[in-house]
């Protein structure tokens, strides 16, 4: 890896870069290089899950799989791929960068947290359609219960992104609350 970066940093001097700012160049072009990899593999995540599994989700005779391809519930797990995928690379990525690797790390954390919402949300519409659809719970108000779960999953993933970003325990931000 250190050979590549000697050889980035040789390619940006020789294209005319003061030998000072080459090693913000190659930071910039990693950062790219980064957001390229992680739209790739969330393109080819989402093509797999929605060609492949989509139609044999499709063709099968259980209804419980269409409920998970209706509700995106696949979609939104597809967000989860790159996302590991950053988690794993950066640290050697930016080895060079030793200030990025955890602004990154958080961001990457805190967009897992947000894809786990998505995807317990995902998991929540399925259940309350298929509670929606049984005679025991045609004349209750299901639609306002599970639309309080959803606004407490919303606080709770808040609660989590601000923890992560600002690195502060959850417990810190539940308490701002009592007070």
């Amino acid at each position: 890896m250190e050979s590549l970066d000697k050889w980035i940093e040789k390619l940006i001097v020789d294209a005319g870069v003061a030998p000072q700012a080459a090693p913000y160049l190659r930071l910039l072009l990693l950062l790219i290089v980064l957001g390229l990899l992680s739209w790739l593999f969330f393109f080819i995540t989402k093509k797999i899950i929605n060609g492949v599994l989509f139609r044999f989700f499709k063709k099968t005779p259980a209804k419980w799989d269409d409920l998970l391809i209706d509700h995106k519930v696949f979609r939104n797990l597809a967000h989860i791929v790159p996302a590991v995928i950053i988690r794993i690379i950066v640290p050697v990525l930016f080895k060079d960068f030793e200030k990025v690797v955890p602004f990154v790390t958080k961001l990457t954390d805190a967009y897992l947290i947000i894809v786990i919402m998505m995807v317990i949300n995902s998991l929540l519409k399925i259940f309350e359609y298929s509670l929606s659809k049984s005679r025991l719970f045609v004349d209750k108000p299901l639609a306002s219960y599970f639309q309080l779960i959803r606004i407490i999953i919303y606080i709770t993933t808040g609660i989590l992104v601000l923890s992560v970003l600002l690195g502060k325990s959850p417990v810190y931000f539940l308490s701002a609350f009592g007070a």
